[in-house]
């Protein structure tokens, strides 16, 4: 186990955490808040107030921002897992499952922020910054792109999917 790339990723984790937490308090602030100002509006093309008052910043009901504070909390709780060098493999497949799908998700939301909304928030480029770079350093913790994609044909295959 590479601690290097682990506590890397664990700091990456950190500020994501950081940013989804200020992210969501900014969310219900912009939204109920009485002369709220926020620290991450630049300009009329980089201001999370925008992007926070489009109906895109919910799913469900529920803030994106909520959803990003769940997902690096567990992404931290994994790499603990990974740091106590008890048998990991089920785990690593999971969680590169897990950051597969929120880099995709990402993009959803970059589409959204630039192609609907046609504004982007400064704090959430930086969480789609942070999760492309722990995509790839769990694309090195796994000793490459092969061993990556094995890990999520077990997954597929621990799941169900794909037998026939």
């Amino acid at each position: 186990m590479n601690t290097r790339i682990v506590w890397s990723m664990a700091f990456l984790a950190i500020i994501g955490l950081i940013l989804s937490s200020y992210l969501l308090f900014h969310h219900y602030q912009i939204r109920y808040g009485k002369d709220y100002k926020s620290v991450c509006n630049l300009n009329e093309k980089l201001n999370c107030d925008a992007v926070a008052l489009h109906p895109a910043s919910e799913l469900f009901g529920v803030p994106v921002a909520a959803f990003g504070v769940f997902f690096y909390g567990f992404l931290l709780a994994c790499l603990q897992h990974f740091r106590k060098k008890e048998n990991t493999n089920r785990v690593h497949n999971y969680f590169n499952v897990i950051l597969l799908m929120a880099l995709v998700f990402d993009l959803y939301l970059f589409a959204i922020s630039w192609i609907v909304i046609k504004v982007m928030c400064p704090f959430c480029i930086i969480t789609y910054i942070a999760n492309a770079i722990l995509l790839i350093l769990a694309i090195q913790l796994q000793s490459g792109l092969k061993t990556f994609i094995q890990s999520l044909g077990y997954v597929m295959k621990d799941l169900g999917w794909g037998e026939s």
